[in-house]
């Protein structure tokens, strides 16, 4: 039980981090985090290797390794609707602009203001930072660099949780969508 107790210490110790300030995964099928360099020395932590392998030789953990794995899709699930939820927010702050200037603005900063108190932040970005946009002759593309963290700028839509890709977002232009009715 004690390997156990480490193997779901690893994973809590950063599932109420946002993705940007968690350390990466270590190559184990469990998905277990690599060790925390900002944490004080004095707290001892282990390679995910060194408790994957202790582990497999236990009968019984084997049977929970599995579910551990499940952990860390959850989060990513979680930061996906995330990224959705965001992406939401910058679309109708998108639509209320159109319809007060009629145009897209330049950049997302000008919605701060007369659509936004504040843009959304991209967890999936590094940095802090919000999401990518770009004006488009009858819309808007809105998205975010997704799980993979690479950016895509905006073409290559990531269909599933599995997928390498950006999460996207298209907002037709009011003008667009009365033409085409």
């Amino acid at each position: 039980m004690r390997l156990l107790r480490l193997a779901y210490a690893n994973q809590l110790l950063q599932c109420d981090r946002s993705i940007r300030e968690r350390t990466r995964i270590g190559s184990s099928k469990m998905q277990l985090f690599e060790p925390d360099p900002n944490l004080p020395r004095d707290v001892k932590q282990f390679e995910p290797a060194e408790i994957e392998g202790w582990l497999a030789q236990g009968t019984i953990t084997q049977h929970v390794v599995p579910e551990l794995a499940n952990h860390v899709k959850f989060l990513t699930a979680v930061a996906r609707e995330e990224a959705r939820q965001g992406e939401l927010t910058i679309a109708l702050a998108l639509q209320l602009y159109y319809r007060l200037q009629r145009r897209f603005p330049e950049k997302l900063e000008d919605l701060i203001g007369p659509c936004v108190e504040a843009l959304p932040v991209d967890p999936f970005r590094k940095e802090v930072a919000t999401f990518h946009y770009r004006r488009e002759e009858n819309g808007a593309t809105i998205w975010s660099v997704g799980p993979d963290g690479t950016d895509e700028q905006g073409e290559k839509e990531s269909p599933s949780q599995e997928d390498p890709g950006d999460i996207l977002m298209r907002v037709k232009s009011p003008a667009a969508s009365a033409e085409k009715e």
